[in-house]
C-alpha cells in the first residue's frame, strides 16, 4: 500500500489572524505590549461568538476560528492590549458598567488612531460625551448601560472581554505588591510605545521613513534620549526640548570629543566617533541634560569657564554614580570621568575653590577632561 502523503492544508482563518497580528508587530504603539503578552490559542476562556478575552497577567485568549479580516484582527488585538496599558483591571462595584466604560474609551481611542477596522458585530456609539473611563462609569452607574453598548468589547455580545482579577489572599502583601508592579509595567510599555510613535511621526514628516511601521535605525544616543522621555519625567521633559545633533563634522569643528550641550540653542551634541554603547549613552545624555537642569551656564558668573565646567562635572557625575548605583546606568565613560568620593553631595561653587584651585592642571590635565574635551 502506498504511503499516505502528510500534506498540511492552508487554514485561511489562522492565516488572517497571523496577518492581523503582524500589523501590530509593526506598529510602534502596540508592538511593546504585544511582545510582552502571551497568546493562548486553545482556550475555553473566550466565548464561541467572541474573538479575544484578556487577563490581568497579559494572556490573550484568542478564538481564531471566528473569521475576520487581518485589519479586523489587528483592531481586536489592539483593543485587548489597551485594556492592559490603560490600567483597566481594577475592582469596581459595578463590573458591567466599568467594562462598558472601558470598551467605549478603547474603541474611541482606536478610532482616533485610525488603526485597523472595527468589526461589524462590535458596536460603538461615537457620540458619547464623556472622554474618560471614570466619567463614563459614573454615567452608566447612574443611568444604566445602553443595551447597544453591551457588545462593544471583543468577547461578543453581553460578554466581558476582561477576565476577573484573582483576589489576593488576606494579608498577602507581597502578592498585592507584585500585582501593582505588573499594572505599572503595562502602563510603562504603553507610554514607551506612545513616545516611539511620536518619534516615528516626526521622522515620517522629516522624510526619514515612509510610514510609522517602517523601522529606522537609531543611534545609542537617540535611544537614550527616547528612554529618558519614556522613563523619567524630569529629564524626559528636558530631553524632548533639545534637538539631538550627531554630525561628526559639526562635533569636530566645535572640538567636541564625546558630548556637549547648548542651553540657549536647545541643542545636544553627541560625537558618533566616541562609539558609545547604549549604557554609556544613557549616562552621557543624563550628564548633559543635568547641566541644563542645574542651570550651570547661568550660575558661572564670571568664573573660569573650563574650571567651572570641571567642577560641575564632579557634582553631576558624583550624583549620577550615587543615584544609579542599582544598575540603571553604568559608571561614567573614561572620557570626562571627573568624579571622586569626596565630591558627591557637594555644590559646584564649593568644589571650584576648595579642590580644583590648588590642583596642578598641567599634571592632572587628562584626569580633568570633560565630555567635550580638554
Amino acid at each position: 500500500m502506498a504511503r499516505r502523503r502528510n500534506d498540511r492544508r492552508p487554514n485561511p482563518a489562522l492565516e488572517d489572524f497571523q496577518a492581523g497580528r503582524a500589523l501590530l508587530e509593526k506598529h510602534p504603539i502596540f508592538a511593546p505590549l504585544l511582545y510582552h503578552a502571551r497568546i493562548v490559542y486553545e482556550s475555553r476562556q473566550c466565548p464561541e461568538d467572541g474573538r479575544v478575552v484578556v487577563s490581568s497577567g497579559g494572556a490573550l485568549h484568542v478564538n481564531w476560528s471566528k473569521r475576520a479580516a487581518p485589519e479586523e484582527w489587528a483592531h481586536v488585538l489592539a483593543h485587548a492590549l489597551l485594556h492592559l496599558g490603560l490600567d483597566h483591571f481594577r475592582e469596581m462595584p459595578d463590573r458591567v458598567a466599568w467594562q462598558a466604560a472601558c470598551d467605549c474609551c478603547v474603541a474611541r481611542l482606536l478610532r482616533d488612531l485610525r488603526f485597523g477596522r472595527l468589526p461589524d458585530d462590535m458596536l460603538f456609539d461615537p457620540d458619547l460625551p464623556a472622554r474618560s473611563e471614570e466619567l463614563l462609569y459614573q454615567r452608566f452607574v447612574r443611568d444604566g448601560v445602553p443595551p447597544q453598548l453591551l457588545g462593544c468589547g471583543t468577547a461578543g455580545p453581553r460578554a466581558p472581554d476582561m477576565l476577573p482579577i484573582a483576589a489576593p489572599q488576606p494579608g498577602d502583601d507581597q502578592a498585592a505588591r507584585r500585582a501593582a508592579e505588573e499594572r505599572k509595567r503595562w502602563q510603562g510599555l504603553l507610554a514607551g510605545g506612545l513616545v516611539s510613535a511620536v518619534d516615528s511621526a516626526v521622522e515620517v514628516a522629516a522624510g526619514l521613513r515612509t510610514s510609522l511601521s517602517a523601522r529606522a535605525s537609531r543611534s545609542p544616543a537617540a535611544r537614550a534620549r527616547a528612554w529618558f522621555i519614556s522613563s523619567y519625567p524630569l529629564l524626559g521633559s528636558l530631553a524632548a526640548a533639545f534637538d539631538l545633533i550627531e554630525d561628526p563634522q559639526v562635533c569636530q569643528r566645535m572640538q567636541i570629543t564625546v558630548a556637549a550641550i547648548d542651553a540657549e540653542a536647545r541643542e545636544l551634541y553627541v560625537n558618533p566617533a566616541a562609539h558609545l554603547d547604549d549604557h554609556a549613552a544613557r549616562f552621557v545624555v543624563a550628564h548633559e541634560l543635568l547641566h541644563v537642569g542645574l542651570r550651570h551656564q547661568a550660575r558661572r558668573q564670571g568664573r573660569d569657564p573650563y574650571l567651572w565646567n570641571v567642577a560641575c562635572d564632579f557634582v553631576i557625575n558624583g550624583w549620577l554614580c550615587r543615584v544609579w548605583v542599582i544598575g540603571e546606568l553604568p559608571p561614567p565613560p573614561r572620557s570626562g570621568s571627573c568624579t571622586t568620593r569626596s565630591s558627591r553631595g557637594s555644590r559646584s561653587e564649593a568644589i571650584l575653590p576648595d579642590r580644583i584651585g590648588s590642583i596642578d592642571l598641567r599634571r592632572l590635565r587628562c584626569k580633568l577632561a570633560t565630555l567635550r574635551g580638554f
